[in-house]
């Protein structure tokens, strides 16, 4: 699921530069998985602005021989460098460029199709405050639909009588 999934944002981005382009802000820059880069820089190479960081889970559920998952997704968007001491903002435009920025890639995100995941459904913008920038994650939900099948010849078979079940934990009865 990673590779497809990464490949696919990546070319999404790429696909829709014209988007950012048109309304007058930078095309994303750097996109990469989610480590950490805004709050620690000192420990990242340093990346080009503006950046999206991606986090996922998958949240699991079993259906009969069917796994089916809700993908939970947060995008870090970053415009401004963390690794700039400063904390003083000194242009309304840029701001002003920001908000364009979320509302592109917004976009983006709300449009993308791929056949392996639902739409994606908007779930919260939520700031960020690294102490010298706040940037914003934009929060994602959909279903996956990834190769999740289990071997139909697989079957559950029932423990032998001398394990007794509990929770999580199998204990043998002496018999």
């Amino acid at each position: 699921m990673d590779k497809d999934f990464y490949k696919d944002i990546y070319q999404e981005f790429e696909n829709n530069k014209q988007k950012f382009i048109d309304a007058e802000v930078p095309a994303v820059k750097t996109m990469d998985r989610y480590r950490g880069q805004p709050l620690n820089p000192e420990q990242f190479e340093y990346y080009e602005l503006p950046a999206i960081f991606i986090e996922r889970s998958i949240a699991w559920e079993r259906d009969g021989q069917v796994y089916n998952g809700v993908l939970l997704l947060r995008f870090h968007v970053v415009m401004e460098p963390t690794w700039d001491t400063s904390n003083i903002g000194t242009n309304n435009e840029d701001g002003l460029n920001y908000g364009t920025f979320l509302d592109c890639t917004r976009e983006v995100l709300d449009n993308m199709r791929r056949p392996y995941i639902s739409t994606l459904f908007r779930t919260s913008d939520e700031p960020v405050d690294t102490g010298v920038i706040v940037y914003e994650t934009l929060g994602y939900q959909c279903m996956y639909y990834g190769n999740t099948t289990i071997d139909p010849h697989y079957e559950d078979t029932p423990a032998p009588e001398n394990v007794k079940i509990l929770g999580r934990q199998a204990k043998t009865k002496k018999v």
